[in-house]
């Protein structure tokens, strides 16, 4: 899907698999967006050790424009929301699967959302957040699926 969002956009983009933090941290201040996939073979103590080691690199390339994507769901461990949860970037306490739940776009205008229909069927393994963040871009009329949030330098 990043391949063909980056071809259809005329963009280049570059994987790169980082199996130890120290060189994730020494690769942030070249990078521009980091994608976290769902990190299903992690224990929950090592998401949120990981997460606290990772808060002031995370917040340092968010103030300077960085971006910070992760893609989650309730295979393997209590979801990857906790990363950013003990890095103090996201409020979450848990998460729930909603496979095969109808969710909705709460805000069509965000660009996370572009291009995704108004309604839809969540896919497998989809997770909806016990979260007071306010910027819901999907939800499931419980809480959010999908949250943008945004931090200004």
């Amino acid at each position: 899907a990043v391949s063909q969002a980056a071809l259809e956009r005329g963009r280049l983009w570059e994987r790169t698999v980082f199996t130890d933090l120290t060189a994730l941290v020494a690769a942030l201040p070249t990078t521009n967006v980091l994608l976290v996939y769902q990190q299903s073979l992690a224990t929950d103590a090592e998401l949120v050790t990981a997460g606290a080691t990772l808060a002031l690199p995370l917040a340092d390339f968010l103030r300077r424009g960085g971006v910070v994507i992760v893609v989650d769901s309730l295979n393997g461990n209590s979801g990857t929301w906790q990363l950013l949860d003990a890095a103090g970037l996201l409020s979450v306490a848990s998460a729930v699967g909603i496979t095969g739940t109808r969710v909705d776009v709460l805000a069509p205008g965000d660009a996370v959302a572009s291009g995704v229909p108004l309604t839809y069927v969540a896919e497998r393994n989809s997770v909806r957040f016990d979260s007071t963040e306010v910027m819901q871009v999907v939800g499931d009329g419980t809480g959010p699926v999908v949250i943008h949030k945004v931090f200004t330098p």
